[in-house]
């Protein structure tokens, strides 16, 4: 059984939340251009632009399952 990643959705970025899985940290790397992606520390999080999203989750679904959020405005 897959865990779950818990992605929320602003304008322009996307933060996503995972468990701790190496091998998915290196594909996000792979397929997510460093430009486009940022790991918060604070937050434990990776913030991903919005045009990188759909390499982003095609990489989460790999290991995770997907619960999608919209942030408030």
């Amino acid at each position: 059984m897959k865990e779950i990643a818990t992605v929320l959705l602003h304008d322009d970025v996307v933060e996503i939340n995972t468990p701790y899985h190496n091998r998915f940290v290196e594909d996000l790397k792979e397929a997510v251009p460093s430009c486009d992606r940022e790991w918060s520390a604070a937050t434990k999080t990776w913030i991903v632009s919005i045009d990188s999203y759909e390499e982003a989750e095609e990489v989460l679904s790999r290991y995770f399952n997907i619960r999608v959020k919209v942030a408030p405005k």
